[in-house]
């Protein structure tokens, strides 16, 4: 068999890996997070099943299983939890870098943001925001706030704590407007 009926197929095939290496495609995170978003807390339960020890390899693990249930119990809701059904935060991040966000029933602010990658599917977003004046004569206000993000591992949503908050404070799962939460929702990951 000549050496050139060989290489063909088999550079065809390296291509083709090199081209699926990765579990997580070849999109960016800035990428991954352009969009339209809603954010909500993330409850204990989520928090605990998604970082559970071998919640990757065995997908038999819920809530329900028995040291699952007990973690959950045991650990004391979050502030952001105890406010779960009134909070919901709306988040579009457009591609060329705009950023429109509002808290449900209130005016919605527009900004900037940018994100710097930190490893991994982890990353600083940081979102500045001018506030409108206050009152004929006041001056507009900036405000910038970073945050951390860790992307869900099949790319459905991120989790969001401002950057220094408290552990206790929580955070904030955001999704795809319609998407479902876990339970029914997303295969999560470990952090």
């Amino acid at each position: 068999m000549p050496c050139h009926s060989f290489f063909l197929p088999f550079s065809c095939v390296v291509a083709l890996a090199l081209g699926l290496a990765g579990c997580d495609g070849t999109q960016s995170i800035s990428q991954r997070l352009a969009g339209e978003w809603v954010g909500r807390p993330e409850t204990i339960a989520e928090r605990t099943l998604r970082e559970w020890p071998g919640r990757l390899v065995d997908d038999t693990i819920d809530a329900q299983h028995p040291e699952v249930a007990a973690a959950i119990a045991k650990a004391p809701p979050t502030d952001l939890e105890q406010y779960a059904p009134e909070v919901e935060v709306t988040l579009e991040l457009l591609e060329d870098g705009a950023a429109r966000m509002a808290m449900a029933g209130e005016e919605a602010l527009e900004g900037r943001w940018s994100l710097t990658p930190v490893e991994g599917r982890r990353a600083q977003l940081e979102i500045q925001i001018t506030k409108p004046a206050a009152g004929e004569g006041g001056e507009a206000e900036s405000l910038r706030r970073r945050f951390e993000i860790v992307l869900l591992r099949e790319g459905e949503g991120f989790v969001l704590r401002e950057q220094g908050a408290d552990q206790r404070y929580g955070r904030l799962l955001f999704l795809r407007p319609g998407g479902h939460r876990p339970g029914g929702a997303p295969k999560p990951d470990a952090e």
